[in-house]
């Protein structure tokens, strides 16, 4: 993936220039765990580089991550998985380094042929290098995923 970002924040300027061209190559894999193939695993591999105009913007990232899926009681299916990467701003003095741990859960549930419902709740933590970076965030989301034949 290459995307391409243009900062309109006021203060993306020098250094701080939020400005950037940012290369992604990764990689998720289906591992099928019964004969069924109704269990899952789901290996995740990943690497971004950001190459922003700003020095202090600039980082680079792995993603290292796992995803269990099967299903359960009453039509429902269940995941769980965790991630991990670290993030390196490496042009930062002192160089400053992001390692971020997600524990993500979740349920589906078909509600018609065309709609599935679902809900999930992940827990992050973020250990920086720079303390004022640090933090710990929960999160619960609704999904609706809309399945349309065109």
């Amino acid at each position: 993936q290459y995307r391409m970002d243009n900062s309109t924040d006021p203060t993306s300027i020098g250094p701080d220039d939020m400005d950037s061209n940012q290369y992604t190559l990764r990689t998720v894999q289906t591992v099928f765990l019964d004969k069924a193939r109704k269990q899952s695993l789901l290996p995740a591999l990943g690497y971004i580089s950001n190459q922003a105009k700003g020095r202090n913007k600039s980082y680079s990232r792995y993603d290292l991550g796992a995803t269990y899926v099967r299903p359960v009681g009453w039509g429902c299916g269940w995941n769980l998985g965790l991630s991990y990467y670290p993030m390196t701003y490496q042009n930062l003095s002192p160089k400053r380094v992001d390692n971020d741990y997600t524990l993500t859960t979740g349920v589906s549930k078909p509600r018609k042929d065309w709609l599935i419902w679902g809900v999930t709740a992940n827990y992050t933590k973020n250990n920086a290098s720079d303390a004022s970076f640090t933090y710990t965030k929960y999160m619960l989301l609704t999904t609706a995923t809309f399945i349309t034949n065109f």
